[in-house]
């Protein structure tokens, strides 16, 4: 159970979140817009009780409960394939990797 100001706190960072969510290609750049860390923001778009909740304070219209969780779950997922290909492109700039002469993969070093 949260308290009133955790609930408010809540919905202001969610109000936050969505407003600025159309902007932002990922996760990590909408958390450096919002200033919300990352994991927060994750957690709160996967609860369809915090859209709900926006929908009684009228911040978000009830109709649009569905259709913004469709939204967010599509963005959700891009913003996961977004981070899987920075994290591929950092690995390959941090250690890159190394093959024999007949061109046969030998492993990994820095």
């Amino acid at each position: 159970m949260v308290s009133d100001a955790q609930r408010l706190e809540i919905l202001q960072k969610m109000s936050l979140i969505i407003s600025n969510i159309k902007t932002c290609n990922s996760i990590k750049e909408l958390s450096d817009v919002t200033g919300i860390p990352s994991s927060t923001i994750q957690r709160y778009l996967n609860r369809k009780d915090y859209f709900e909740e926006l929908a009684k304070e009228g911040i978000l219209k009830k109709e649009n409960v569905d259709v913004a969780l469709d939204y967010t779950k599509g963005w959700l997922e891009k913003s996961k394939e977004e981070g899987i290909k920075r994290g591929g492109k950092s690995s390959q700039e941090k250690y890159s990797f190394k093959k024999d002469n007949e061109g046969k993969f030998r492993g990994s070093g820095r």
